[in-house]
């Protein structure tokens, strides 16, 4: 079911970005900006697992 959905999803965004390049460039846009947030969300992650046990004990 939820691979049915996210096919769905796909085709649909393909679909809405082939109406034109400027939908095209915004597509991969968001997509860069999706993998820079990734990025950032991990980095803070692993910043917070690396903090010494002191700044755990308030």
């Amino acid at each position: 079911m939820a691979k049915t959905w996210f096919t769905g999803v796909i085709a649909s965004i393909e679909a809405w970005a082939e109406g034109s390049p400027e939908r095209v460039q915004l597509l991969m846009l968001l997509i860069w900006v999706a993998f820079g947030v990734i990025a950032l969300m991990i980095i803070a992650i692993i910043a917070v697992f690396m903090l010494p046990a002191a700044t755990w004990s308030l």
